[in-house]
C-alpha cells in the first residue's frame, strides 16, 4: 500500500516495504504535529489514507508510550 506523509511525500521502508509500522507511527506523529487543530482518527485515516484499524491501533501504541495524547473529551489527539 502507498500512502503520503503530510508533507507528501511516499513512505517506502528500508527494505523497500512500502509503510512499515515504524513510518506509519511517524506520520501519525507529524500529521497531529501539523494539524491547525487536533485532529480525530477519522482526519489521520483520510489525510494518510490509511485502514481505520490501523490508525486506531497506532495512536492507542502512541499515546500508551506518551508519544501523543488525547484532549480530555478523549476524541481529538494532542502531540
Amino acid at each position: 500500500m502507498d500512502f503520503q506523509t503530510p508533507a507528501g511525500s511516499v513512505m517506502t521502508g528500508a527494505q523497500g516495504k512500502k509503510g512499515s509500522g515504524l513510518l506509519r507511527g511517524l506520520a501519525v506523529i507529524e500529521a497531529v504535529s501539523a494539524s491547525s487543530e487536533p485532529p480525530r482518527h477519522s482526519d489521520l485515516m483520510s489525510r494518510l489514507g490509511l485502514p481505520k484499524a490501523t490508525v486506531y491501533r497506532l495512536c492507542r501504541q502512541l499515546v500508551d508510550e506518551g508519544m501523543l495524547q488525547y484532549e480530555l473529551d478523549g476524541g481529538r489527539l494532542l502531540p
